[in-house]
């Protein structure tokens, strides 16, 4: 039944305005079709989603706002529905709006019954999602981006929460540890990092500033000993706040073997200057080339013999000799190793400029070194673009993101947590799931969680939140699993809150319950008006009708015999009257057969059948099994007047020859079949808001808890199935 006609139903003016302001409230589009596709009801959001004039909407079949494809899916979705009577949700479709747009929305489809537990079409709650899947889409485009670059990237790059908990790390970060990334991730550095200096730049990087090391370093996890250079910075949300920190690191290991061997001999260090792979250079506190590798020398397309003895800074073109040679007098000013990057025709440079002292401590040499830093000045930079988009577009997502680890903390949530659950994203981060759930759900949410933690990604499951003032909402959530070196990582959780339109629903389903009751109240008042009626009719007209024969016989006994035209008349007299009590009996029956309350629904329906064959064509066959059926009154009303009001049509409409009609009784129903052999109902009857016998045959089984169905059969003729559940006491 549609909502127009619940509206044509029931006078109710205030409980139909109840029931409009719930639809037109909703910001989600609500929709009624028939079994057709066709549109019979819809609130202004729907309309507003088609960009549809409402006038120009109604009555419009689904096919004409779809391509082909997305037809062709909703046609399936509907047959699920109908086949197994379950309704879908989270079901997406792309729709075609007017002016030629294409959008998304994210419905939910249910079956709609009328009154009797008839099919007549589907009901469903239609959301535009466009702008979160767009969303999404970028998303996983700056993700995978991010990812690549992660990767690829040749120095060693790990990711840590607001605890210093290492959250992921890539191949080369793996490699100077000696370790697998699933034995890194989980480890906490600032408590259990060997070095005090790399506990303490952690802790400066999550105070906000950024923080270095360089040294000897040995691998917790491995005992692998390396020499590398560190630098921690703070990662920031889009609101400014801490999350997390980066570490980037260097291996430096044989460099800083190169550096050491230069304090041995002059031999050694020429040796291993050509063995380095940076680009190295020997010079005197003059700026003198002492000695070079060819990776130098080739730097500038000559050999490295033809550098010797000549002045370094002649090699470099200004601002790069200026800045070169300020950090190299500060060596010879402090004694003190220096470092510096700059950039010469779009290729970056590390150097180390390191002091070389004689035996006596007196410094007689600068060594330097040089790496190419281009590709990881690249990397740094993309890093940094992909991971500030990807994170601005989690932060700006109208729900709430969360990434939850292997042992289930969650290691990031976005800003609109707060919005949706008045908690921080603070408050959230390092928590766990079931801190913010409902004891009842939080075993199944967890399941569900740990399906997507297993590979699953999982849409459309709802789960109920807690929020900061003790309230619940009721988030609809999506999970992916988020992959590092093939394994995963991380599960990826979108949730939106639905809070609204649960509400919503619950409140179109309090109406319509009330609805119910007050079609069931209408039907009980008519039911004891017409029994009312019934006894006037049969006690006081029936009583009038009996005296007036009387005395028309009495005065028939009065009339002389030769007076025959008299006699005649008053013998017409009296058979009219005993027409008019015949009339009275029957009315006085059909509005409450008395049979129902002296010997039960058996015998009234048997005695109804046959008054029907006499006042028809149509041979009616009677089937009660047991013979004697016991309802309270009412049950037997109900089904008495179901099967009034069929035995009218089928005399009325069916054009039949032959009915059967068959009453029966198991443990836990009742079972009463109607069948004729006209020419059979047609879905325009069937579907007719005026067809007000067929509304009120629904109503009074739907309101027992029923089943009714009214259908054509293959063969030709109507059938009439109705079953209502009973107990015992019934």
């Amino acid at each position: 039944m549609t909502g127009n006609d619940l509206r044509a139903l029931f006078s109710d003016e205030k409980m139909n305005e109840k029931y409009q302001r719930i639809l037109e409230s909703l910001e989600d589009g609500y929709f009624e079709v028939d079994i057709s596709g066709n549109l019979t009801f819809f609130n202004n959001a729907l309309a507003i989603i088609l960009e549809y004039p409402s006038a120009e909407l109604t009555g419009m079949n689904y096919r004409r706002f779809m391509d082909a494809e997305t037809a062709k899916e909703m046609f399936q979705t509907f047959t699920r529905v109908y086949t197994t009577g379950s309704p879908l949700k989270g079901v997406e479709w792309k729709i075609i709006g007017k002016n030629g747009a294409g959008r998304y929305v994210d419905a939910s489809v249910a079956l709609l019954c009328d009154r009797g537990g008839k099919i007549t079409g589907f009901s469903g709650f239609a959301r535009d999602v466009t702008d979160r899947r767009l969303t999404r889409k970028f998303l996983k485009e700056s993700e995978d981006r991010y990812r690549q670059i992660f990767e690829a990237a040749p120095i060693g790059i790990f990711q840590y929460d607001i605890k210093g908990v290492i959250l992921t790390c890539n191949p080369a970060g793996a490699a100077i540890n000696n370790a697998p990334i699933g034995k890194l991730v989980g480890f906490n550095l600032l408590k259990n990092a060997g070095d005090a200096d790399i506990r303490s730049a952690v802790a400066q990087s999550l105070a906000g500033l950024p923080g270095q090391f360089e040294g000897h370093y040995t691998s917790v996890i491995s005992g692998r000993n390396r020499y590398i250079k560190a630098n921690f910075v703070p990662v920031f949300s889009a609101n400014e706040t801490i999350v997390g920190g980066m570490m980037v690191v260097e291996d430096l290991t044989e460099r800083k073997q190169a550096e050491d061997a230069l304090s041995r001999s002059e031999q050694e260090r020429a040796v291993l200057l050509a063995r380095t792979n940076d680009l190295a250079v020997l010079l005197d506190p003059a700026g003198t080339i002492v000695n070079t590798n060819e990776k130098f020398a080739n730097r500038f397309d000559t050999a490295a013999s033809t550098m010797i003895g000549k002045c370094v800074w002649d090699y470099f073109p200004e601002p790069n000799r200026s800045n070169r040679k300020y950090h190299f007098d500060q060596v010879l000013a402090t004694g003190k190793t220096v470092e510096m990057e700059d950039e010469r025709e779009g290729i970056w440079h590390y150097s180390k400029l390191c002091p070389v002292p004689d035996a006596s401590g007196k410094l007689v040499w600068v060594a330097v070194f040089a790496r190419d830093i281009t590709e990881q000045k690249v990397a740094e930079a993309a890093l940094r673009h992909s991971e500030a988009r990807y994170r601005s577009l989690a932060e700006n997502s109208p729900g709430m993101i969360l990434l939850i680890d292997p042992d289930g903390i969650c290691r990031y949530v976005s800003s609109s947590v707060e919005k949706i659950m008045g908690f921080s994203p603070e408050t959230v981060l390092g928590a766990r799931p079931e801190d913010f759930l409902l004891p009842e759900e939080a075993d199944a949410a967890l399941a569900i969680a740990a399906r997507t933690l297993k590979g699953e990604a999982i849409r459309n499951f709802e789960v109920r939140v807690r929020r900061k003032d003790g309230s619940f909402a009721v988030v609809e959530w999506e999970g992916s699993p988020i992959y590092e070196a093939g394994r995963v990582a991380h599960a990826q959780f979108l949730g939106r809150d639905v809070t609204d339109r649960k509400i919503a629903e619950e409140k179109l389903r309090a109406s319509r319950r009330q609805l119910q009751k007050l079609s069931t109240h209408l039907l009980t008042s008519r039911e004891q008006e017409r029994a009312g009626i019934a006894r006037e009719i049969h006690d006081d007209l029936g009583q009038t009708l009996t005296a007036i024969k009387m005395n028309a016989c009495w005065l028939k006994n009065q009339i002389p015999g030769d007076r025959t035209q008299l006699i005649d008349r008053t013998e017409d007299a009296i058979r009219l009257v005993d027409s008019a009590i015949q009339t009275v009996r029957r009315i006085s029956s059909e509005l409450r057969p008395g049979l129902i309350d002296d010997l039960g629904l058996s015998a009234a329906i048997e005695w109804l059948a046959a008054s029907y064959k006499k006042r028809s064509d149509i041979n009616i066959h009677v089937s009660v099994t047991p013979e004697e059926i016991i309802l309270n009154d009412t049950y037997s009303i109900a089904l008495f007047r179901v099967f009034q009001e069929s035995l009218t049509n089928v005399i009325r409409h069916s054009e039949a020859t032959e009915a059967w009609v068959a009453l029966s009784r198991k443990s836990d129903a009742v079972t009463l079949v109607i069948t004729d052999n006209g020419i059979g109902i047609t879905e325009n009857a069937l579907s007719k808001k005026e067809s007000f016998g067929l509304i009120g045959m629904r109503e009074r089984v739907h309101a027992l808890g029923g089943k009714i169905s009214v259908f054509k059969m293959p063969a030709g003729g109507t059938r009439v199935s109705v079953q209502v559940p009973i107990s015992n006491g019934r």
